[in-house]
């Protein structure tokens, strides 16, 4: 199983294990809960061994793995989270590394919304500009630690390193990743991280596939 599946399952495992025997006020899960995590966690490792062998995949396959992905981080956190995604069209036929915005996704989750002790928004971006493919997850979370650095070998832990080594291995300098701190619409810095992928935009040859209903498509 490629690194990314064995990270979903660690991770997505810790939901289903919570005890069920108390009341969901309490912050637990009914067993129809945990079937649901069960169901779509079957579905993320379904594709991550079907898609194994493929190096690219269209952006669209990309948006539906995550969905997927936040339906079971929705049940963990219940109203705790919030997910706005907007991909524009032409992004969506795009081209892009397989498994490339879950471990983005993941990492903002766990270092952004799980330690806020109140609500927490994680927003999903997917923009064509001109000859570039941009991708960004943002978090509201407590943001950048100082002196953090994506370049020293502890920064951003095996997810982010294992997409930035892809990204330089496919893409060259054409493919980048950055670890930036999110502005408000005057410019001015805000708390949480801003996750960006830029890579080189190529259309798939077949129409994207989208999932009619996406859990992820509106605020909690």
């Amino acid at each position: 199983m490629s690194q990314q599946g064995t990270t979903i399952s660690a991770s997505s495992v810790k939901v289903y294990t919570i005890p069920t025997d108390a009341p969901e006020a309490d912050g637990t899960f009914s067993w129809n809960s945990t079937t649901m995590v069960l169901v779509q966690l079957s579905a993320l490792l379904r594709t991550t061994l079907d898609r194994s062998s493929a190096a690219e995949v269209p952006l669209s396959e990309e948006v539906d793995f995550v969905d997927r992905y936040l339906a079971i981080e929705r049940i963990r956190f219940q109203d705790r989270l919030r997910v706005e995604m907007t991909i524009d069209d032409d992004a969506l036929s795009a081209i892009v590394p397989n498994l490339i915005l879950q471990p983005l996704v993941e990492n903002a989750v766990r270092h952004g919304i799980a330690r806020r002790t109140s609500a927490g928004a994680l927003t999903i971006r997917g923009t064509h500009r001109g000859a570039v493919l941009v991708l960004e997850v943002e978090d509201d979370g407590p943001g950048l630690p100082g002196g953090w650095s994506l370049a020293s070998s502890k920064g951003g832990g095996v997810g982010l390193t294992n997409v930035r080594s892809r990204l330089e291995g496919l893409y060259g300098r054409e493919g980048r990743l950055e670890l930036l701190t999110p502005a408000d619409a005057d410019g001015r810095p805000r708390t949480g991280v801003l996750a960006r992928v830029t890579i080189p935009y190529r259309a798939s040859l077949t129409p994207p596939r989208r999932r009619e209903t996406l859990a992820v498509a509106h605020h909690a």
